[in-house]
Order: C-alpha cells, then sequence, then structure tokens
C-alpha cells in the first residue's frame, strides 16, 4: 500500500519533470529506511513523553510522522508534493497498524495440551495464564488447558510448531469456571500419554461442543439465580 502510494506521487511528477530518474532512484534506495524509520519511531518513547500532558499514544504517532517527513526530505528535497506524500503514508501506515492491532486483539478460544511446549519466554507463559484464566485439568505431569486469549499470542507461539490451537473465535467473555466445565466433560482417555494430541483429532470439535453445553448452562444458572433474587418477574 505505502509503495503504490509513493509510485503515484512519482509518476505525477514525472508529468511535470521529464528527468525523474534520480527521484526514482532515490525513492528505490529510500523506501525501505524511510518505513524503518517510521516504525523505530513509532515504538519509542522517552520516559518524559510517558509523563507528559499529552497523550503518550499521540506523542508516539507524532514522533513518526516526524521522522517520516526528515527522511523523506533528505531524498527529495524541496519538491511541492513531499509534504502529501508525508500525510498520506503516515495515514496509511497508522490504519495499517491500528488495524493489526485490533485484529490481533480479538479473541480466541485456545486448547493446550500440556506435553507441549510453548514457544514463549518463562515469564510470558505465567503471565499468560495468570491474565487469560480458565480450565485445567491435570493429567500426570501435564496441564491441559482450555481458555479465550487474544490471537496475537498464538501468532507469538513459534512459527512452525503451534503449541496453543485455536479450535475458535468467539465473542463471548466467558469465566473460567465456563471453560473448567467444558474441559472437566473431555473424556478422561483424551488425556492419556498413549493418546494424540486432542486438538488433532475429533476432540476439538467436541470442545467447541463441550463449550457451548457449558455457556448454556452458565448462563441457564445466572438466571435462575435472578429468578431467586426477584422472584416477582
Amino acid at each position: 500500500m505505502w509503495e503504490k502510494i509513493c509510485e503515484e506521487a512519482l509518476a505525477a511528477q514525472e508529468l511535470k519533470d521529464t528527468s525523474s530518474g534520480p527521484a526514482r532512484y532515490d525513492y528505490q534506495y529510500g523506501f525501505d529506511r524511510w518505513c524503518e524509520g517510521w516504525l523505530r519511531a513509532l515504538m519509542r518513547l522517552a520516559p518524559a513523553e510517558q509523563h507528559d500532558h499529552t497523550s503518550p499514544v499521540a506523542a508516539r504517532w507524532a514522533r513518526a510522522r516526524d521522522a517520516l517527513a526528515r527522511a523523506i526530505k533528505r531524498d527529495f528535497r524541496d519538491e511541492s508534493w513531499v509534504t502529501r506524500l508525508v500525510d498520506k503514508l503516515h495515514d496509511t501506515g497508522r490504519g495499517m497498524v491500528t488495524g493489526i492491532a485490533v485484529s490481533m486483539a480479538e479473541p480466541v478460544v485456545v486448547a493446550y495440551d500440556g506435553r507441549e511446549v510453548i514457544d514463549l519466554p518463562w515469564p510470558a507463559q505465567y503471565l499468560l495464564w495468570a491474565q487469560y484464566p480458565g480450565g485445567v485439568r491435570q493429567a500426570s505431569h501435564s496441564r491441559h488447558r482450555l481458555t479465550a486469549l487474544p490471537k496475537l499470542f498464538t501468532i507469538l507461539d513459534g512459527l512452525s510448531t503451534r503449541s496453543l490451537r485455536v479450535i475458535a473465535d468467539t465473542e463471548w467473555h466467558d469465566s473460567p469456571a465456563v471453560y473448567q466445565e467444558a474441559i472437566d466433560n473431555v473424556p478422561k482417555t483424551a488425556f492419556s500419554p498413549e493418546a494424540r494430541c486432542w486438538w488433532t483429532t475429533n476432540a476439538a470439535g467436541r470442545l467447541a461442543h463441550l463449550l457451548s453445553m457449558a455457556r448454556a448452562d452458565a448462563l441457564s444458572e445466572q438466571r435462575q439465580a435472578q429468578r431467586a433474587q426477584t422472584p416477582w418477574r
């Protein structure tokens, strides 16, 4: 997307100036540097800025735009369209980053086989299970889990081997008790050392069904509790 915008800007410039060969060369040479500088500026935030009255997020975006502007102006000097190009690239990059962040924050239901190794640092694993508790089944020395996590964790969990297997997308905000009930109803044979990982068999489909049943049971219990508190309804 960014590259397409740059090409359009340079194509428009060619119509005005037939000697745009060096400009095109500068663009091809500098494009990666522009993007890299923009991303580095976006990720970097000084301690003073963290405690500033302005939003730290706004400070990041402002710094990224300034870094992009400096990089492009070094390559194209005083071209009249540079400012428009900076704004277009910055807006596009901001939209891409925001879209990725939103999609990666979407919750998904994951099943974890305790015999596998999660490709995350140990502190991150402790934080993972503490921040997103779910159902746990102990089988011998392995702890199997069922819970909902932001999709980002499943992407960070290694590039070749996925230990956090996604079994369903979810819009539900389930309690750990719901996941516990679902995983408690998984047959014990699914956790035997001889059995294959339970998400690689039909168990994945059954887990989704058990999760749906657990949700229905939890909703029913909630309604019964409400009727007990307000019997006139």
